[in-house]
């Protein structure tokens, strides 16, 4: 199943999408095995990397490689949209939403899409944008867009580069991009997660350094950010054993611990089951 995207409903139950073949999982924290939510291929749905439930308790998934972004209900289960954005290349990677937007990342090139999501003041949702370009700001075509996360209190976003090993800060009312001063690290995560802690903003990132499976090292990376959300420092970086968490791709916090998807994405003709999520205490912060 190769999951990779992970987001936490409305009912405090979490989603988990696979990236080879769309099916779409809801976990529940007193349950072992997850449930098929959606079956694979549903709506046209073949693939799927990261989710994000909007504040109307809506899912939006991204459908890498299809250039599909879907929408559904959590409730009923139906589909409410489904969009395709204007592009014959795209990766739509990950996404994170507030009340007017869901702002989507494309790993084939350094583009943030921008979904409407209350086009009529009722919750329609409208046609995806091509929104920033982060080209034009000097990220290289090469630069894998992944992880994405909202501060609303700042009104901007934090975007990473993975394979460019870069941050990004792109204002939500300008849609200007700035790069993020991190002291010299290459952060190269995958998923992120913000969260405070004791008056401080921290960014938590999945990280992995190595091309194969032998040399392949991962970790939970903890920044620090200053208030204007410019600058970030290292703060710790917790091992994450490549036999207990065979490739990390996102995570999504549940009460005192990180939840994180081991998603085996580095070697898809090499599969180990069981495909596994596992649970780890939240780092020191």
């Amino acid at each position: 199943m190769f999951p990779e995207g992970i987001t936490e409903g409305p009912d405090g139950t979490f989603f988990v999408g696979s990236s080879n073949d769309g099916t779409l999982f809801r976990i529940h924290r007193d349950r072992r095995e997850a449930e098929v939510w959606s079956e694979a291929g549903r709506d046209g749905r073949t693939e799927l990397l990261g989710l994000h439930v909007d504040p109307r308790g809506r899912l939006v998934c991204c459908g890498a490689s299809t250039g599909l972004v879907f929408v559904y209900d959590v409730a009923s289960g139906a589909l409410v949209a489904r969009r395709r954005v204007p592009s014959e290349t795209a990766l739509l990677n990950d996404v994170v939403t507030d009340h007017a937007f869901a702002y989507v990342t494309d790993s084939a090139r350094p583009v943030l899409w921008r979904v409407p999501l209350d086009v009529d003041g009722a919750g329609g949702v409208g046609e995806p944008e091509l929104w920033v370009d982060l080209g034009q700001a000097g990220a290289p075509d090469d630069s894998f867009l992944n992880g994405i996360v909202v501060d609303r209190d700042r009104g901007v976003l934090l975007v990473v580069a993975q394979v460019y090993g870069a941050l990004w800060r792109v204002d939500l009312a300008t849609g200007e991009p700035v790069p993020v001063d991190c002291a010299g690290l290459e952060l190269g995560a995958d998923g992120m997660l913000l969260r405070d802690a004791a008056g401080q903003t921290r960014l938590l990132g999945l990280t992995n350094r190595g091309e194969t499976r032998e040399t392949v090292t991962f970790a939970l990376t903890v920044l620090r950010l200053d208030e204007d959300r410019r600058c970030a420092e290292l703060v710790t970086e917790v091992p994450l054993p490549v036999e207990e968490y065979d490739v990390p791709t996102t995570l999504a916090e549940d009460g005192d611990r990180v939840l994180v998807v081991c998603g085996q994405v580095m070697h898809p003709d090499d599969p180990r089951p069981p495909f596994v999520v596992r649970a780890l205490p939240l780092p020191a912060l």
